[in-house]
């Protein structure tokens, strides 16, 4: 585990999620900006099967506030998700393998941090999960090490993150976004979400978000 800088590119394109409920709630996550106004995240982050999310904040190069990019905490937001989870707040590592959604803000605060490119259908092999993890505070952290892919997700487990990290890049050696962090799976399983058959949808929501900033 190491914490990298998170006011240098490419680490400033991971950011710093928080959402609120409609129940007064807050939960918190981390995402990816990977295009002008898209922030691709875990869909369990602004997905809730009980409750609705009525206001998402994102901070690029948090460290406990805005970075030098600026946040976008106020304005239009849409989200696209993939529907997973379970009312008692499990999801099954078959839903994990579709935990991703993509947020979509009229800010189009890309232009500014820059963003990270995306690969689809990557295999076993190293890589890093970066991510804001609740038990480092507001510390942007990374961890890399070996990956598999099997079963439709990447088993983490080897690699450090922690409550908060849910929606964090898993980048390849290129710094491409090949996946997200998506939950842990009992004692010894932790997933990831691969980008793979969803690359249509994922280029759809991208896509649809581009009416908010025309």
């Amino acid at each position: 585990m190491y914490f990298p800088n998170e006011d240098e590119y490419p680490n400033n394109c991971t950011v710093y999620i928080q959402v609120e409920w409609d129940d007064g709630s807050f939960t918190r996550g981390s995402g990816a900006m990977v295009g002008r106004n898209d922030v691709l995240t875990a869909a369990h982050v602004v997905y809730d099967p009980e409750h609705t999310a009525v206001d998402i904040d994102i901070y690029p190069a948090y460290d406990g506030a805005a970075g030098p990019w600026g946040s976008f905490t106020s304005g239009e937001w849409q989200t696209n998700y993939y529907t997973v989870g379970n009312a008692d707040n499990t999801i099954s590592r078959e839903d994990a393998a579709w935990d991703l959604a993509v947020i979509g803000i009229d800010d189009p605060m890309g232009d500014r941090t820059g963003w990270y490119g995306m690969r689809s259908h990557q295999g076993s092999g190293t890589y890093e999960i970066m991510g804001y993890p609740a038990e480092q505070g507001t510390a942007l952290t990374a961890d890399s090490g070996y990956v598999n892919f099997a079963n439709g997700v990447y088993d983490i487990s080897d690699i450090y993150y922690n409550f908060g990290s849910s929606g964090g890049p898993i980048l390849n050696a290129n710094n491409e976004v090949c996946g997200v962090v998506s939950t842990k799976g009992g004692e010894v399983a932790s997933w990831g979400a691969r980008i793979d058959d969803e690359w249509n949808t994922l280029m759809q929501w991208m896509s649809e978000n581009d009416t908010l900033i025309a």
